[in-house]
């Protein structure tokens, strides 16, 4: 397949995923899963694969690490988990000493 087929395909199946995910969770999620954990990750890693896999964990252990503060604090999920991810990225952020990565 082209790679311009590629880049449509994915393209489009992002959109059609972010709206039906508004429409689902709401947009401060959305937006958090969207910037928090690749933040995180570009910290941490050196190589764009290196990147992309920790962001996907980040954002698996930050989804189970807040909906498990939610049930045991008795908070909203949505917004534990968004906490979750920021105390995650305060931990990379200090884990590079504020400069940036690597």
């Amino acid at each position: 397949m082209p790679v311009a087929l590629h880049d449509y395909l994915l393209s489009g199946f992002l959109a059609v995923s972010l709206v039906l995910a508004v429409k689902v969770v709401g947009i401060l999620l959305v937006a958090a899963f969207l910037v928090i954990p690749g933040a995180a990750a570009r910290l941490l890693s050196r190589t764009f694969a290196q990147m992309t896999l920790l962001s996907l964990l980040l954002a698996l252990f930050s989804t189970f690490g807040g909906l498990f503060l939610s049930f045991l604090l008795d908070w909203p999920s949505g917004a534990s988990v968004v906490l979750f991810q920021a105390l995650l990225f305060g931990l990379a952020l200090l884990k590079t000493g504020f400069s940036g990565g690597k």
